[in-house]
């Protein structure tokens, strides 16, 4: 899935590793009450997607070629 990820935009240099300074992080998130309320979240990829498109439309994103 990784490689697909990547494929969807092959004009920015995407890392294929990020390393974590601070280590395991310790913290848990529960959003059942939130998703009980009828709010609905978002996808990783969703957001991503998202994101990529407005920094180009701001910018702030410069395409390689490839």
């Amino acid at each position: 899935r990784q490689g697909a990820d990547i494929c969807a935009f092959p004009v920015f240099p995407i890392p294929r590793r990020l390393s974590n300074p601070y280590g395991k992080q310790a913290y848990q998130l529960n959003t059942s009450k939130l998703q009980g309320l009828g709010l609905k979240f978002k996808g990783v990829q969703e957001m991503f997607n998202d994101c990529v498109e407005s920094l180009k439309a701001q910018g702030h994103l410069l395409e390689c070629p490839l």
